[in-house]
């Protein structure tokens, strides 16, 4: 007499295991970019990686445009307190325009995106903005200065800037006697640069502009 003989049952499963598990695996890794974006954004909203750079351009770097002819530019070395550079006196009457140069340097570990330098719209009686750039700067004088648009600098790759200073047409700014200086650049970049908000330095440059007035005043 034959037996039958019937197979093994498969084991029982829980069917509804399978789809909550990938739920909980998703939310942990919705929770972990979450994490690691706020990291990196808070990381990012507090680095400053731009510092001089290693060349001061002197009087030569500066160009009267108005009035002319031009006024005599002096320059003198600075060493005293921890600060050394250089500084440049310009004596200044009303609308008057003129040009300098800085160098700058990204001393950080990453790629940075120079989007604006200078006080940029900002109305008053001294106003300053970039209108050229040497990217790749190799140290000396700027030889290729290209007119300013937002570029990329590499970690310690130096770069050449082109200021332009504008004096009001007002005798309170030029005033005999009266005087404004500064020895750093408002400069607006992003990391990386990526379209993510911007982030705002002022970098010492090593070169203070000195502004002498030399009018009659109000």
């Amino acid at each position: 007499m034959d037996t039958l003989v019937r197979p093994p049952a498969p084991p029982a499963t829980d069917v509804g295991s399978s789809p909550r598990r990938g739920r909980w695996l998703l939310l942990v890794f919705v929770v972990l970019v979450f994490v690691a974006l706020t990291v990196g954004s808070l990381w990012v909203s507090n680095v400053e990686p731009l510092g001089r750079g290693s060349t001061g351009l002197g009087p030569a770097s500066v160009h009267v445009s108005e009035p002319s002819p031009p006024p005599t530019v002096t320059s003198r070395f600075v060493d005293a307190l921890g600060v050394s550079g250089i500084v440049l006196r310009i004596p200044v009457s009303t609308g008057m325009r003129f040009t300098y140069e800085v160098t700058i340097r990204n001393d950080g570990s990453v790629p940075v995106q120079i989007v604006d330098v200078g006080s940029g719209d900002e109305v008053g009686q001294v106003t300053r903005h970039v209108v050229g750039f040497q990217p790749d700067h190799p140290g000396g004088e700027l030889d290729n200065v290209q007119p300013f648009r937002p570029f990329t600098m590499s970690p310690g790759e130096e770069a050449g800037l082109v200021m332009e200073v504008r004096v009001a047409d007002d005798r309170c700014a030029t005033e005999d006697g009266t005087g404004t200086s500064w020895f750093w650049e408002p400069v607006t970049f992003r990391v990386f640069g990526f379209p993510m908000p911007e982030r705002h330095q002022d970098v010492e440059t090593g070169t203070e502009i000195e502004l002498v007035g030399q009018g009659p005043g109000c």
